[in-house]
């Protein structure tokens, strides 16, 4: 049979922030037709979707040749040879391949595996094809087959409440006249309505799902990319975890819980049709496609029986249109049924067709990839903030400091680096001691230590009152204190805030001085990349020359507001603590 292996527990690397952010989108809250959870528990004994109670229909040999036939036929088998395949795989998909593997003439080896270990074991040879978690996941193969490798199955994301909360969300639906639409977490801070929401972990595949789907949104309700990222950042800084055995479980009065659909059991509650439709996993296949079990396989999977397979697990057929929410539910909320053909008078339930809604593509798959934790690589950096007197001065939307507005937004993207990304913090005007125009607030090291010390080191910063900007020697300053203390297995880079130019500093680098130090100490064997922010009147074109001069390894990043600043942090994330 099919052999099953289990990774440990996913450790959660995004924990709620001090700040939510507030980004209005174009959609609104209230209004929700409710359908009844499908599926069941999946483990229970005899469930044919279960890995662990369904009989294996494969029996792998003992590891000859990856793709190759081994030859071997029982007498009565219909196959003239068999195919080998090693398969790195998702518990949702695993039952689906090992159901179909025995019809298509493969001999197949199914390890479960979840994040991104399934993208080592590939590199190291040991599986011949690994099915992710979600496409956000497959970044940790390569970017190309992340968007381009061919979906197996798809699984739904949905919302979902205990009966008596889902009533009075529709019933506050039906009073506003507005359907329930995803946007509206991005709206009320990651709420519905107010009520909380939990998500299954904050390193899961729908935690990066949910990240790109309110990005997109926002980023096509504002025009702005930023706000996009800003938008799903804050969401999900708000949210509470729920331990990934405890998913399936009754949902507690008046909270929401973002799950797959396929999780979801009568006794979990109902699920909340949202009128935009319903996000979906997807769950590529990550390897060569051309090798002869990979081909047998594939064709399965398209197959009749391979959409019967899938719909045993609770999935989906990859590229439908819609997907049904409620399919094979027990019964109703509030028995008043009809609505949006979620039932009848009776209180029983059918299903509800709304359009699926896969991940939208690269430019947001990275950035998804970081906000859910496991996309980013444990880095080596150092923050640098402005505290010259013109920090003091109020943003565009007001209400807040522009040394404000950069704490804030450190503050809630620090949370959610992996906890072995080493980070220091450092504050700049000019002159803070004798010749030296920075403080120390922070040494650098591991997050999981130093969080609480990095998040009061930012709240703490004040503005130096009239103080000047030694933008330039603080700089080469940063850079020459990262490759010091340079870090071969990790990504090492400054990121330095500031809202002006070089000015008012006698003593320190010129622009011309600063750009001939950066190039002449740049060594290809300890890179060091620079991102520079720029709030309000920065000199961008001068911060770009420093990058430039740096080995073009970074990049500058405008923003106007804190929500724009967080959203520019949040790509930094994507850009660079990243699988490359």
């Amino acid at each position: 049979m099919g052999r099953y292996s289990h990774t440990p527990e996913r450790r959660r690397w995004l924990t709620p922030a001090l700040i939510g952010l507030g980004v209005l989108v174009a959609s609104t809250a209230a209004t929700v037709v409710v359908a009844t959870a499908v599926g069941g528990d999946r483990a229970a004994a005899g469930d044919p979707a279960s890995p662990s109670a369904r009989p294996s229909a494969t029996d792998p040999s003992d590891g000859a040749g990856a793709g190759a036939a081994d030859g071997v036929v029982d007498a009565g088998d219909v196959c003239a040879e068999r195919s080998q395949l090693r398969v790195a795989a998702v518990d949702a998909v695993a039952p689906v391949l090992e159901e179909l593997a025995d019809d298509a003439c493969v001999t197949l080896d199914v390890t479960v595996v979840s994040g991104a270990e399934g993208a080592e074991m590939l590199e190291a040879g040991t599986v011949d094809a690994w099915i992710p978690d979600s496409r956000e996941y497959a970044l940790a193969a390569s970017a190309e087959q992340a968007v381009a490798a061919p979906s197996t199955a798809w699984s739904p994301v949905v919302m979902v409440a205990e009966p008596a909360t889902a009533g009075a969300i529709a019933a506050a639906g039906a009073e506003a006249g507005t359907p329930l639409a995803w946007g509206v977490l991005a709206r009320d801070g990651g709420t519905v309505g107010g009520l909380p929401v939990e998500l299954p972990d904050a390193t899961s595949a729908v935690t990066m799902s949910l990240a790109g789907l309110l990005s997109a949104a926002t980023q096509a309700a504002t025009g702005d990319q930023y706000l996009g990222l800003a938008a799903a950042a804050g969401a999900l800084a708000t949210t509470t975890e729920v331990a990934d055995a405890d998913v399936a479980g009754p949902v507690p009065p008046g909270i929401v819980r973002v799950m797959e659909q396929r999780d979801v059991t009568a006794e979990t509650g109902v699920v909340l049709v949202t009128a935009d439709g319903a996000p979906v996993l997807e769950h590529p296949w990550i390897g060569d496609t051309g090798l002869p079990g990979a081909v047998a396989l594939l064709e399965a999977l398209a197959s009749p029986e391979g959409s019967a397979a899938r719909a045993a697990a609770g999935l989906v057929d990859p590229g439908v249109a819609t997907v049904a929410l409620g399919a094979g539910g027990a019964g109703g909320v509030d028995g008043s049924g009809g609505a949006g053909g979620a039932g009848g008078a009776d209180g029983s339930r059918g299903t509800v067709e709304v359009p699926a809604l896969p991940s939208a593509g690269e430019a947001v798959l990275r950035p998804a990839f970081a906000l859910g934790g496991e996309g980013n690589l444990p880095g080596n950096s150092l923050t640098v903030l402005d505290v010259s007197g013109s920090m003091g001065r109020t943003t565009q939307d007001g209400g807040t400091t522009l040394i404000q507005t950069v704490t804030q937004a450190f503050a809630t993207l620090v949370h959610t680096l992996n906890p072995i990304t080493r980070v220091g913090l450092w504050e700049f005007s000019f002159d803070m001691e004798p010749g030296v125009h920075h403080r120390e607030l922070v040494p650098i090291a591991e997050t999981g230590e130093n969080l609480d010390a990095l998040i009061a080191g930012a709240t703490q910063a004040q503005v130096v009152g009239d103080a000047g900007t030694a933008l330039n020697s603080t700089t080469v300053d940063a850079v020459r204190a990262v490759r010091e203390a340079w870090d071969p297995e990790r990504t090492n880079l400054v990121l330095l805030f500031t809202d002006g130019r070089d000015e008012d500093a006698p003593g320190a680098l010129s622009l011309e001085e600063a750009v001939a130090a950066l190039s002449s100490e740049l060594d290809p064997d300890r890179p060091v990349a620079l991102m520079m922010f720029g709030m309000g009147e920065a000199d961008t074109a001068a911060m770009q020359q420093l990058v430039d001069a740096n080995g073009g390894d970074g990049g500058v990043y405008s923003a106007t507001s804190t929500a724009q600043l967080l959203g520019a942090f949040t790509q930094v994330v994507g850009d660079t603590l990243l699988f490359p």
